[in-house]
């Protein structure tokens, strides 16, 4: 049995299982947990031939389908890349009108099935690699500042009475990863309101800072359960209608209860943790239990990432019908004190043919 966060006191779900109507949608989303947008690089990849490459796989299906069944309500895919030449990596999924086809479009539809399986409302989260594009996949790549921002007239396209969500995750890594946030970021927030977006994520990581600045946490961050709540009390009170989604750091169903009451964001994200267990959300609207697994990496950035992804390649190795009930099944326990040398060891093995696919 996995070890969990400690406690202070009890915490009642119910809050947790309310819905939530996004305003110009007007989709609803059936609790407040929301599963956050994170890396998963389990599509087909053919550096020789990008049309057989970016498809969601079997593995990446399996994964959806656990999330989906795990009970969160919003769900929101890793990276679906807009352009084969401005990908993070090989086996990150795309779409480009070049590259259409009928096995690509069976393909993603079989991984949104998946996703929606559970009765969650599913998200593809559309990027762009930008200007950390890898060399090998692209030595000249297109920079984000670079390009007219367009969004107000992407949003006009899109009518509402299509019921499609538009969401937006704003990292406040890109405004310093301070405390305490600056005014800029609040505006920003303000102008996606105006324009129409149903919800905004509000989190703190981003590629650029795991490859720069992987375990320079501050303390003070550290220190609290909800590391970006600063930002979060500054941006609800200053926006009307976009609902507000918190990530990063939340634990406990007392600290998740802490952030709907006291009125700084709508939802919550739970992120790694549901690496360790699909099912997460599902334990937690239930009173099952009161807090996430304990990952005994937590305070090494780069191990806790990895472990995140060994877990995360464990899910995806059998399906819903091959584990039935226990979406955990077959998963490693991290969240056991013992010799971290022995676990690290272990991951690091467990990660090289991940990492050799990618040479």
């Amino acid at each position: 049995m996995a070890k969990r966060w400690p406690i202070k006191e009890k915490g009642d779900s119910s809050v947790l299982n309310e819905s939530i109507q996004f305003p110009t949608s007007k989709k609803v989303a059936k609790n407040r947990l929301l599963k956050p947008p994170m890396t998963e690089s389990m599509s087909t990849w053919d550096s020789q031939d990008m049309s057989k490459s970016g498809f969601p796989t079997q593995q990446l299906i399996n994964v959806y389908e656990k999330w989906s069944l795990g009970g969160f309500g919003l769900l929101v895919t890793g990276n679906v890349f807009v352009d084969p030449n401005s990908v993070l990596g090989p086996e990150m999924s795309f779409i480009h009108p070049n590259f259409d086809s009928y096995e690509r479009k069976n393909a993603f539809r079989k991984s949104a099935n998946a996703l929606k399986r559970g009765g969650g409302l599913a998200i593809a989260q559309l990027s762009h690699g930008g200007r950390l594009t890898p060399i090998k996949i692209n030595p000249h790549p297109w920079a984000p500042s670079s390009i007219r921002h367009e969004s107000k007239v992407k949003i006009k396209e899109i009518p509402p009475e299509k019921g499609f969500i538009v969401g937006i995750k704003v990292n406040t890594h890109e405004f310093g990863n301070k405390d305490f946030p600056s005014d800029e970021v609040v505006k920003i927030c303000q102008e996606f309101d105006k324009l129409g977006f149903d919800f905004i994520e509000l989190s703190g990581g981003t590629v650029e800072q795991m490859i720069l600045n992987a375990d320079k946490i501050r303390e003070s961050t550290k220190n609290r359960e909800a590391f970006f709540q600063e930002y979060s009390r500054q941006i609800k009170p200053a926006v009307k209608n976009v609902k507000l989604y918190l990530t990063g750091g939340l634990r406990t169903v007392c600290g998740m209860n802490d952030v709907i009451n006291s009125g700084i964001a709508d939802g919550v994200g739970i992120g790694r943790p549901c690496m360790a267990e699909p099912d997460i959300a599902k334990k937690i609207l239930s009173g099952e239990v009161q807090s996430v697994a304990y990952n005994v990496f937590e305070d090494s950035y780069m191990f806790y990432m990895m472990s995140s992804l060994v877990l995360l390649n464990q899910a995806a190795a059998t399906s819903v019908d091959e584990t039935g009930d226990d979406l955990t099944s077959g998963m490693s326990d991290y969240s056991q004190t013992c010799s971290k040398a022995i676990l690290k060891i272990s991951i690091v093995l467990k990660m090289i043919p991940k990492f050799m696919k990618r040479m």
